[in-house]
């Protein structure tokens, strides 16, 4: 399971892997939400946005534990590994997830996903508005913020949101806005 941390749920390959069955390993992980080893990011969903994807996304809640079970020896390996950027959204994800329960708040988070393969990696929905945030490893991500366009039809019809402040999380060294709605986010502020 720590293999698939930042990515969404396929229980076939899960199941594949372990050599047990899909439904064996739907239960296990089940099992690794309630003892709090694993948060699943559900979907965002709005009745505009017709062509999401449905499945939950894991993510470790201890990044230093999946890469213990990944057999990760150190950080500069895991840096220049190819599972460095799963590893940074997932902590960037469980960072703002724990903002939210430390203060004893249900997190409004989610993320959208496209049939195209086009995703907004966490979507905050606050008080009627919809903040969308990307998470990219490079200090200065270019045209990420055009990815938010997809969240669009949620501001139309009667059960409208509106699309509030966004940003792109990322390696930059101080908050910079990149447009009047949006931010670069340096990771270390989470």
């Amino acid at each position: 399971a720590a293999s698939y941390t930042g990515s969404m749920v396929n229980y076939a390959a899960l199941a594949k892997e372990a050599e047990i069955t899909a439904p064996t390993a739907k239960q296990w992980l089940k099992v690794l939400v309630a003892a709090g080893l694993v948060y699943l990011l559900e979907p965002f969903m709005h009745p505009n946005l017709k062509y999401a994807v449905k499945a939950p996304k894991v993510y470790f809640t201890d990044t230093g534990l999946a890469a213990y079970l990944l057999r990760w020896s150190n950080a500069e390996i895991l840096e220049a590994g190819a599972m460095s950027a799963s590893f940074l959204e997932t902590w960037a994800v469980m960072e703002i997830y724990k903002s939210f329960s430390n203060c004893g708040q249900v997190p409004p988070l989610g993320y959208y996903r496209d049939f195209n393969s086009r995703e907004v990696e966490l979507v905050l929905n606050i008080d009627g508005k919809v903040h969308p945030l990307a998470i990219r490893k490079s200090s200065n991500p270019a045209k990420e913020t055009k990815k938010f366009d997809m969240l669009q039809p949620v501001t139309e019809g009667e059960r409208a949101l509106q699309l509030g402040e966004g940003g792109v999380i990322c390696f930059a060294t101080d908050l910079l806005p990149i447009d009047a709605k949006n931010w670069y986010i340096p990771a270390g502020m989470l």
